[in-house]
């Protein structure tokens, strides 16, 4: 058992003690305001997000019970794994027993606000309405409030100072932003506000009911979302019960019978391919997806493509595809592209925005290919991913698989011949 004590003074001295005598304090922390310093044998530190995520229970020992359970619910801690070591009684006692939900009973419904000021206007949004999710189901709200604040019309980010218009402003709200809010359960509204009607809006908010919190008040750093990365979802999984929260609309399936009567979710194959102007080298190898696509032909598959906008209307990437299906629509309507993937029998695309609805969903099933030659040393890979080379998200399911090797013709049909031995009970005769 990681034990994790908060509290330095005379309460956590007699409780230390009683771990001694015990035999259980060596696998302990203890975490206070006097940073710096030891206390019966043991370091203290500062209150982070990595004691948390090292300990298996938090004991309180302290009378300020109240605001120290609102800062650990505001790292995410579950509430099942925090106890107080009573004052009146020393007794160890859930929290549940001692202090008061930090939120109050009567609210019901999360403010969760996106500054576009402060952070991407891209796939990342799905991280980022993916924990919302996770964070409201855990803490028993009713419903969440999307609202994105309106920005300067440049994606914040240390490489990339690209500029959008008012027009793509608009175009990925509609396209990218709404539909990705709507694929969580508890979706109530999205909001699309200028930063002085962001204050306005939460002005009938407690904090507590504001995600991130501090998100109204002290605005965004790009620091506070790394939590919506892979990274961040490996780090609460342990916390949250559910980092996979995206699900799909069940007219998006009815949509995709009516354009592919033919469809058989027992034989169907997606490639899902990235082919933008934007960092290129992210982008798909498209003649070998063609060789792959062509294998998957020759061996029954059906398989279907879902193209980049730029392909929509290129004759030479019909002629790549030629036998396939190639499903335009779903380059636009991110419905109509979920409900595809997560009706195919597996999917295949590269480990780029286009897969994030795929890792964000817990039924899907897919070989996400990494192109290692974007990463330029393990420290940049780990610091974009949270993951070193040849790991795998510990919260994807088995048959969610991370391939680090290139999206080769060789290298695609071997992963695929793999996850086919081990997972795929088709007859195709």
């Amino acid at each position: 058992m990681k034990l994790l004590i908060i509290g330095a003074g005379g309460l956590a001295a007699r409780y230390i003690d009683n771990l001694t005598k015990h035999g259980i304090a060596q696998n302990s922390r203890i975490v206070s305001t006097l940073t710096g310093q030891h206390f019966n044998g043991l370091p203290i530190n500062q209150l982070s997000q990595d004691d948390l995520n090292w300990a298996d229970k938090v004991v309180i020992c302290s009378q300020y019970v109240n605001d120290i359970y609102k800062n650990l619910i505001n790292f995410s801690f579950c509430i099942d794994q925090i106890f107080v070591f009573d004052y009146k009684t020393f007794v160890e006692l859930p929290i549940s027993d001692v202090a008061s939900h930090p939120r109050k009973p009567t609210r019901k419904n999360l403010l969760a606000v996106y500054d576009l000021n402060q952070y991407h206007l891209s796939f990342n949004f799905a991280y980022f309405v993916n924990k919302a999710q996770a964070y409201a189901e855990h803490f028993g709200y009713d419903a969440i409030t999307f609202v994105v604040v309106e920005g300067n019309f440049s994606r914040v980010s240390l490489n990339d100072s690209r500029k959008y218009s008012a027009q793509q402003y608009a175009w990925r709200f509609e396209n990218m932003l709404h539909p990705l809010a709507t694929m969580v359960p508890l979706f109530s509204k999205i909001l699309f506000v200028s930063e002085k009607e962001k204050n306005g809006l939460a002005a009938e908010y407690d904090d507590r009911d504001i995600f991130p919190q501090n998100a109204v008040k002290q605005g965004f750093l790009s620091k506070d979302y790394c939590s919506i990365t892979l990274k961040g979802l490996n780090e609460i999984k342990n916390h949250l019960p559910n980092v996979q929260t995206l699900e799909i609309n069940p007219q998006a399936f009815d949509y995709l019978k009516g354009i592919f009567p033919a469809f058989d979710s027992a034989k169907a194959v997606c490639l899902t391919i990235r082919a933008s102007s934007y960092v290129q080298g992210k982008n798909s190898q498209i003649d070998e997806w063609s060789k792959l696509s062509a294998y998957l032909l020759c061996k029954g598959y059906q398989v279907y493509i879902v193209p980049d906008i730029s392909q929509t209307m290129s004759q030479a990437f019909v002629e790549l595809f030629k036998g396939t299906q190639i499903c335009y629509p779903a380059a636009l309507n991110l419905h109509l592209r979920c409900a595809l993937q997560a009706a195919s029998l597996v999917n295949l695309t590269a480990a780029s925005g286009a897969a994030v609805t795929l890792m964000l969903n817990k039924k899907s099933r897919f070989i996400s290919f990494f192109n290692e030659t974007l990463v330029y040393d393990a420290k940049q890979l780990f610091n974009q991913t949270g993951l070193y080379k040849g790991e795998t998200p510990t919260f994807f399911s088995k048959f969610q698989v991370f391939n680090w090797g290139a999206d080769n013709f060789d290298n695609m049909r071997s992963a695929f011949e793999q996850y086919e031995q081990q997972f795929l009970e088709v007859n195709l005769k």
